[in-house]
């Protein structure tokens, strides 16, 4: 994004995400190639760099790991643009790329769900360091080097909510469950408002919701969340510095009141 951006390109692009600007096939089209030429653009440059590393021959003795903080949504549930309102697919499957030394594993492909929290102890154990005990992921490379894996891992993702509200989804290699509930904020009792269940083997979009359907199976995702408790502490309240607050309204993480 442009550092000189104008107030007004912002109110625009913000009516587009919140939404309140109605948009055409050919508009969602434009938003779409723009985002694709992004990726081309970082691809270029990732391509750069592996040619440099080539270049200095330390490729081969260098660990490589490539992946996103999250994906884009152009509309699919009804949202565009926003990274913190859904938790579906578009915006929590991303890329996965490590190359450890060598090349002995190139183009290597392993189809099973995996976690962002594996990355850190599957580079611990490459790397022959130990994997502390309180690490919640676990080392990728059995499943890289023989293709199995006997642990089912389940992805689990909550939204940034305030206090009192928690929206959690699960994520296996068959299914999506996301599970909206509220807490009293005297008795800290929990009410489920909403639940929703896909067979992602049927349906990899998510839009048939089977959480009545399939009530066993929602059940038993409902269970794993409470299991994995849920709490909110209050944060210690931060001071930004005027240079920090500046940087975050011009990349439109922040806009000042």
């Amino acid at each position: 994004m442009p550092l000189n951006i104008s107030v007004e390109y912002l109110d625009r692009l913000n009516g587009i995400v919140q939404p309140k600007i109605d948009l055409g096939p050919g508009d969602l089209a434009h938003i779409v190639r723009s985002y694709d030429a992004e990726v081309r653009g970082m691809d270029e440059a990732f391509g750069a760099l592996i040619s440099y590393l080539r270049e200095k021959n330390v490729y081969q003795d260098t660990v490589i790991v490539f992946t996103s903080d999250h994906g884009e949504e152009f509309n699919e549930h009804g949202a565009i643009g926003r990274h913190a309102d859904t938790l579906h697919d578009e915006l929590l499957r991303v890329p996965l790329l490590i190359k450890p030394p060598g090349e002995s594993l190139r183009g290597k492909r392993i189809g099973r769900q995996v976690r962002g929290l594996d990355i850190m102890p599957t580079l611990l154990e490459m790397v022959d360091i130990v994997i502390p005990e309180n690490v919640e992921g676990v080392s990728l490379l059995p499943l890289i080097h023989s293709g199995e894996f006997e642990e089912r891992l389940m992805a689990i993702s909550r939204r940034d909510l305030p206090a009192g509200v928690d929206e959690t989804s699960v994520r296996s290699d068959s299914w999506r469950y996301i599970r909206w509930a509220g807490f009293g904020y005297l008795t800290g009792e929990e009410d489920v408002r909403r639940e929703y269940l896909y067979d992602l083997r049927k349906d990899p979009g998510e839009l048939q919701d089977l959480s009545r359907a399939e009530r066993e199976t929602a059940e038993f995702f409902s269970q794993l969340v409470k299991r994995t408790g849920f709490h909110q502490e209050k944060a210690d309240q931060v001071l930004l510095s005027k240079e920090v607050r500046d940087r975050l309204s011009e990349l439109g993480y922040l806009r000042e009141e």
